[in-house]
């Protein structure tokens, strides 16, 4: 029965804290290294070159497919990324089943290239607790993590705020 009780807990804190963007840094002992070794693969098995991720700057968004928030955050994703043109964004899906572009249709926006975390390197790495995660990086090198979807006005004008500045650099 305890063991209900704190699993039902944990569920309420983690449905909380994913119902907006939480602007901090997330895992800060991984903001200012390099992104850990992974092997993110598309759709069709073909994995995405270190030059084409680690080169310039870079979001990276960490998704799982059944995830309302992450679904949430895809439809916020969708007109950014047609705006920051000079910016790339990368969904990186986690995901214990395989995935196909079926299960996939229309779930994220069309203009979100999305890849597969083979065996979850990535995930285990960054000791991911929570989705949807944005890592935003410039040549490989990881400058900051947000966590959570849209939520406020406030807290989503200041994500666009500093995707302006980083977009002008």
């Amino acid at each position: 029965m305890l063991s209900i009780s704190y699993a039902l807990v944990q569920h309420i804190y983690f449905t909380k804290q994913s119902s907006q963007i939480v602007h901090r840094k997330y895992n800060p002992e991984v903001v200012g290294k390099p992104l850990p070794t992974n092997r993110l693969t598309d759709l069709s098995g073909k994995i995405l070159s270190d030059d084409e991720l680690l080169r310039g700057k870079v979001f990276l968004i960490l998704l799982t497919a059944d995830c309302e928030a992450c679904l949430k955050d895809g439809r916020f994703l969708e007109p950014i990324i047609e705006k920051y043109k000079n910016l790339r964004f990368y969904g990186a899906l986690v995901s214990h089943q395989d995935i196909s572009a079926d299960t996939l249709k229309g779930k994220f926006p069309p203009n979100l290239k999305l890849f597969v975390d083979k065996d979850s390197l990535l995930l285990r790495a960054l000791k991911v607790q929570a989705f949807p995660l944005k890592i935003y990086m410039e040549n490989g090198v990881i400058k900051n993590i947000w966590t959570g979807t849209p939520g406020s006005p406030k807290i989503e004008g200041e994500f666009l705020d500093e995707l302006d500045e980083i977009s002008k650099r």
